[in-house]
C-alpha cells in the first residue's frame, strides 16, 4: 500500500467519526504518549542514579581500603592480603554480593573474592577505585541486586505516575464531553429538529466561548430560513391559488370524472374541459416535465396558449400543432409536454383524438375489452414544425374514455418496482359498467396503494368520459 494511500485513508477514517470520538482519541492518545514517555524517563534516571549511587560508595569504599593497606604495609604482604579476604567475607552480603577487592602497590598485586570464578572487568559489574599513594584499589560487585532494586523502585514509582495519568486523563476527557461534545451534540440534534419541523428551537446553553459564536450564528441562521420558509409556504399557497383556476374543477356533468393527486404543493399536470361553441366539448390533459413549481409554469403556459386558441373549428391535431408551435417559442430548450386533446361532438358522431408523445390512455369498451389511444405525433416543444395526426373512434354508449399521466405507469413501490401499465390495463378491465367517477377512483387508488405511503414522485392525473353516442362510421383525418 503506498503512503500516501494509507494517509488519505486515515484522514477520511478519522473525518468519519464524531468529535466526541475524535476529541477523546487525541487526547487520550497524547497523554498516552506522553504517559509512557515519562515512564521511560523516569526508570532511566532512576536507573542510573542508583547505579551512580553504589559507584561512589564503592569507591569510599576503595578509598578506605587503600588507606588500610598503606597503614599494614610494613607487617607484609599477608597480612594485607589476610585484611582484603575478610573485607570481601563482611560485604558479601545479599545487597551487595560477588564482592571483589584488587590492590595494586610496588611492591605486588593482590585480590580477593567470596565469589569463586569472578571477572572483575565484567560489563554486569558496578566498580568503584581509589588511588592513594603508593596503592591503587578497585571495589567492584554484581550489578543485579542495584539493578533489581532500582527497577523496583521505578515500578513503583511508574505505577504512581500511572494511575495520575489515568486519572488526569478521566478529569481530561470528562470536561470534553461536558464543555465540547455533549453541548456539540445537543446543538446537532436541535438543528436535525430545526430541519424536519422548520420550526423554530430552543438552542442549549453554550459552554464556551466558541460555542456561544456557533449557537449565536445557528440562532441567526434558523431565523432567516424560517422567515424563508414562511415566504416560500405563502408564495406557494398563493402559486396553489392560482394552479386551481388553471385545472379543471369537478364537474357537474356525470358524465365526466377528473381525479388528480399532485406529486408537489404545485403540479405540472394540466387538464381543460372546454365547452366550444356549438356544444361540442374539447378535453385536454397535459404533463409538462417534472414536477413542483417549474412544472406549474409550464402548465401555466399551456393553459394560456389553450384560452388563446379559438378551437371551435380546430380538429385535435390542429389544436396540438398550434400549442407546439407557441411551446417553443416560451419554453426552455430542456422543457417538453405531453398532451391528449380529445373532441366529443355534442350531436354524435365519431370521437376525435390526437396525443403529443402522450402515456397511452384507453377506451373502456361496456363488454369489458379496452382500445389503446397512442401517440400520434411528436411531444410538444422540440420540434416547431412537427405535424400531429387525427385519430376517430366510432364508440358505444356506457363506453368510458380513460386518460392518464404517466405518473401513474411510474409510480414506485419500496422496493423500487414499477406499477407499469399492465397493471393499470388488468385493472381497468375489471371496471366495466362502472361510472367515470368509479373508474377514475379505482385508477388512481391502485396507485396510491402500490406506493405503499411512499411520495409519488410525479403527478397522477385520471380524466374519465363516458360516451353516449350513436354508432359512426368508422374514419380517419
Amino acid at each position: 500500500m503506498k503512503p500516501w494511500s494509507f494517509t488519505t485513508r486515515s484522514r477520511k477514517w478519522f473525518a468519519s467519526l464524531r468529535v466526541r470520538t475524535q476529541l477523546l482519541l487525541v487526547v487520550n492518545t497524547v497523554v498516552g504518549v506522553a504517559t509512557l514517555g515519562m515512564l521511560y524517563l523516569d526508570y532511566r534516571a532512576s536507573m542510573d542514579a542508583a547505579i551512580l549511587s553504589k559507584q561512589a560508595s564503592l569507591a569510599d569504599e576503595a578509598s578506605a581500603i587503600s588507606e588500610a593497606i598503606n597503614a599494614l604495609s610494613h607487617h607484609g604482604s599477608e597480612a594485607v592480603q589476610a585484611y582484603l579476604d575478610g573485607v570481601c567475607t563482611a560485604m558479601d552480603t545479599k545487597t551487595s554480593p560477588g564482592h571483589t577487592v584488587q590492590a595494586w602497590q610496588a611492591t605486588g598485586q593482590y585480590f580477593a573474592s567470596h565469589t569463586a570464578h569472578v571477572h572483575s572487568e565484567s560489563l554486569s559489574r558496578i566498580r568503584g577505585e581509589s588511588a592513594s599513594e603508593p596503592t591503587l584499589v578497585r571495589v567492584s560487585e554484581s550489578a543485579s541486586p542495584v539493578v533489581a532494586s532500582a527497577r523496583a523502585t521505578a515500578l513503583r514509582r511508574a505505577l504512581v505516575l500511572f494511575v495520575t495519568s489515568v486519572v488526569a486523563a478521566a478529569i481530561v476527557n470528562a470536561l470534553l464531553l461536558r464543555l465540547i461534545s455533549a453541548p456539540l451534540e445537543a446543538l446537532s440534534h436541535r438543528v436535525r429538529t430545526f430541519g424536519e419541523t422548520h420550526t423554530t428551537v430552543d438552542l442549549p446553553e453554550p459552554t464556551n466561548a466558541e460555542l456561544a459564536t456557533l449557537t449565536g450564528e445557528l440562532g441567526t441562521m434558523m431565523l432567516d430560513l424560517v422567515r424563508r420558509e414562511e415566504d416560500r409556504a405563502a408564495q406557494l399557497a398563493r402559486a396553489r391559488r392560482l394552479q386551481s383556476r388553471l385545472m379543471a374543477g369537478a364537474s357537474s356533468d356525470p358524465d365526466i370524472a377528473i381525479e388528480y393527486h399532485p406529486a408537489d404543493q404545485v403540479a405540472g399536470d394540466y387538464v381543460e374541459v372546454i365547452e366550444l361553441v356549438g356544444g361540442d366539448r374539447l378535453i385536454c390533459l397535459a404533463d409538462v416535465v417534472g414536477h413542483g413549481v417549474p412544472a406549474a409554469m409550464g402548465a401555466a403556459v399551456i393553459k394560456a396558449l389553450v384560452v388563446s386558441l379559438d378551437a371551435s373549428e380546430l380538429s385535435p391535431a390542429a389544436v396540438l400543432k398550434n400549442l407546439n408551435s407557441g411551446v417553443c417559442r416560451a419554453s426552455l430548450p430542456e422543457d417538453f409536454v405531453t398532451m391528449i386533446v380529445v373532441r366529443v361532438p355534442a350531436l354524435g358522431g365519431p370521437i376525435t383524438y390526437a396525443s403529443a408523445g402522450h402515456e397511452t390512455c384507453y377506451v373502456l369498451i361496456a363488454q369489458g375489452q379496452l382500445t389503446e389511444l397512442t401517440s400520434t405525433g411528436m411531444i410538444l416543444g422540440i420540434d416547431p414544425s412537427a405535424e400531429f395526426e387525427d385519430v376517430e373512434l366510432d364508440l358505444d354508449a356506457g363506453d368510458v374514455l380513460v386518460l392518464m399521466s404517466d405518473g401513474l405507469s411510474e409510480s414506485v413501490d419500496r422496493d423500487g418496482k414499477l406499477l407499469g401499465r399492465q397493471s393499470i390495463v388488468r385493472n381497468l378491465t375489471r371496471l366495466r359498467n362502472r361510472t367515470p367517477k368509479s373508474v377514475a377512483e379505482s385508477v388512481l387508488n391502485s396507485a396510491r396503494q402500490h406506493l405503499d405511503g411512499r411520495a409519488a414522485a410525479d403527478d397522477m392525473t385520471v380524466v374519465t368520459v363516458a360516451v353516449a353516442v350513436a354508432k359512426q362510421p368508422q374514419g380517419v383525418c
